[in-house]
């Protein structure tokens, strides 16, 4: 680990921003996907919850034609 990412890891601990190291740690410092999606959500003016149901209305629409496509 670089001292950067030590001295960011110990700024977030002091500011109580637990998720976003935990977000950190599991995506192994990946975290470009979802500042991808974050941006994205702001330009087309689209919030959080909206964002989440999206989300989990094509996670179940995907589940679905994947199982038919097993059929």
């Amino acid at each position: 680990m670089s001292e950067a990412t030590k001295y960011y890891k110990e700024y977030w601990k002091l500011k109580q921003l637990h998720n976003l190291n935990k977000v950190y740690e599991e995506t192994k410092g990946d975290i470009e996907p979802f500042l991808k999606l974050y941006r994205l959500s702001k330009v087309k003016g689209i919030g959080v919850k909206h964002v989440v149901n999206l989300l989990t209305f094509a996670n179940e629409d995907y589940q679905h034609l994947k199982s038919e496509l097993k059929d």
